[in-house]
């Protein structure tokens, strides 16, 4: 409560020393993640989505984790606070000749839609397009240029 409503983790950054000190096994992450995300959703949305990202950029978090958090969290729901835009805008890979994106080895654009397909699986199918389609109309305003223009990320590995 006071982390969200009282923002006593007053930048999503923040939250990467918090999970840190709460010193969660890797295999019950899923069980802590998923009600601070129900949590978040329903009091305090704001910046739920950067805390993801600073979450697994801050290599506290699992892939997998964010995964089944997500998918329990946002079951049957919308994405009307623009929380996995921001989560899958924000660890969008970045592309060889992009002047943005995240950049880690190992993660690449088919790992980043097979999480995308998993998560927005989970929300209702009206929303999940809208998501979508907010997304990456997000993606292609920050790359300048239409996505069937972008190199290399939009074609099959």
């Amino acid at each position: 409560h006071k982390l969200f409503v009282q923002k006593a983790a007053r930048k999503a950054k923040d939250w990467v020393e918090v999970w840190a000190a709460m010193d969660i096994p890797v295999d019950r992450q899923t069980l802590v993640l998923e009600p601070i995300l129900s949590f978040g959703l329903a009091n305090a949305p704001e910046g739920l989505g950067k805390i993801l990202v600073e979450l697994l950029k801050g290599h506290r978090v699992k892939t997998k984790t964010i995964e089944e958090a997500v998918q329990g969290a946002f079951k049957d729901k919308d994405d009307s606070h623009a929380i996995l835009q921001d989560f899958f805008f924000g660890v969008y890979p970045k592309g060889p000749s992009a002047a943005w994106g995240w950049s880690r080895t190992g993660w690449s654009f088919s790992q980043w839609w097979k999480l995308l397909e998993a998560a927005f699986a989970s929300l209702k199918p009206a929303g999940a397009f809208d998501a979508l389609a907010a997304l990456l109309d997000r993606i292609e305003a920050a790359g300048g240029t239409p996505l069937r223009k972008q190199p290399l990320l939009w074609k099959p590995e």
